[in-house]
């Protein structure tokens, strides 16, 4: 799960690029927030599946019974990827991007720190 989640943020990649040429020659979409999808979308995604990844591997944690936890986390960066772009300005969908992520770091952070347990 945690390979598919790594696609999906390569996937944002390619969408982050495609609409980036699109705001530079059409004009139809605004730069500033297309760039998110790029920043939020792919990297959030993929920084925080590699961490999750190198962290159950030097904890030699099985990921085959853990597949919620990088599903949840690609899921919540994609949502505040998705908002961040689609939303505007919006003050509703700034915070509810601000949330998604934050919510994404924190199940990162939790399923982190447990794995750490016990481990030097």
């Amino acid at each position: 799960m945690d390979l598919l989640c790594l696609g999906l943020g390569y996937a944002w990649l390619a969408a982050g690029l495609v609409m980036t040429g699109l705001a530079w020659t059409t004009g139809w979409l605004d730069p500033a927030r297309v760039l998110h999808a790029i920043t939020v979308g792919a990297l959030g995604t993929l920084t925080t599946m590699v961490m999750l990844r190198v962290r159950w591997l030097r904890a030699r944690v099985d990921p085959a019974g853990r597949m919620l936890v990088p599903g949840s986390i690609a899921g919540l960066m994609s949502l505040a990827a998705i908002v961040r772009v689609a939303g505007g300005e919006s003050v509703i969908a700034l915070q509810l991007a601000a949330v998604a992520w934050s919510a994404g770091l924190f199940l990162l952070a939790v399923t982190v720190l447990a794995s750490h347990r016990g481990r030097t």
